[in-house]
């Protein structure tokens, strides 16, 4: 998968709304991750504190994340 689809793929997750989003670790921050590429590796950015996760949950990638957002109503 490339860089572009991991992207595609997190900001599809984020953007579902019937799935818990990934939201920052940081203990009263909370907010929703936002995908960015950083020397070449796709990571987890909190955009309020700065947090960022490497580790995206695999589900995230999976096929199971385009058959949500295409069973979605338009």
């Amino acid at each position: 998968m490339t860089n572009s689809e991991i992207l595609e793929h997190i900001a599809t997750w984020q953007g579902l709304g019937c799935v818990h989003p990934l939201t920052c670790r940081v203990d009263g921050c909370g907010q929703n991750l936002v995908g960015r590429e950083v020397n070449g590796e796709v990571v987890l950015v909190c955009p309020d504190c700065g947090y960022v996760q490497k580790y995206i949950p695999p589900v995230v990638l999976s096929s199971y994340t385009q058959t949500l957002r295409d069973a979605m109503p338009k």
